[in-house]
């Protein structure tokens, strides 16, 4: 239950910050900001099936959706056209994150070691061999 009511205050505080920077009341000023969002918890690591993720990676995700769309600005770039540019991010993050699962947790975020242990062969002789 404080969970949320902690995430009713946290809409409230950002829907006063976000009128009182238009310096009006304005019912879709924050339109779209969802799908951003999830673009950035994406990026940052966080699986869309749920379960996995961190603080540090949603805030280095957000930074990226962030460079992405003020570089898209700054290019001239329609409104439109950016949200195709976070959606086409969005399914190649998602793409890479369902590979990775697929193969074993191979590719960015390499593979364990596999500890070396010393094993006895037939004729007595000590040995290495991987568990």
């Amino acid at each position: 239950m404080a969970l949320y009511i902690l995430s009713g205050a946290m809409a409230g505080f950002g829907g006063v910050m976000t009128s009182s920077r238009l310096a009006s009341g304005i019912p879709n000023a924050g339109l779209g900001f969802e799908f951003e969002v999830i673009v950035a918890t994406v990026l940052g690591g966080t699986s869309l099936l749920g379960g996995e993720g961190t603080v540090i990676g949603m805030l280095v995700g957000a930074l990226i959706v962030g460079t992405l769309n003020n570089g898209l600005n700054l290019l001239g770039v329609q409104s439109f056209w950016q949200t195709v540019a976070l959606g086409v991010v969005l399914v190649l993050a998602v793409g890479l994150d369902a590979a990775m699962r697929r193969g074993g947790g191979g590719g960015l975020r390499g593979r364990r070691r596999q500890a070396v242990v010393p094993t006895e062969t037939a004729s007595g002789a000590t040995g290495s061999a991987a568990r």
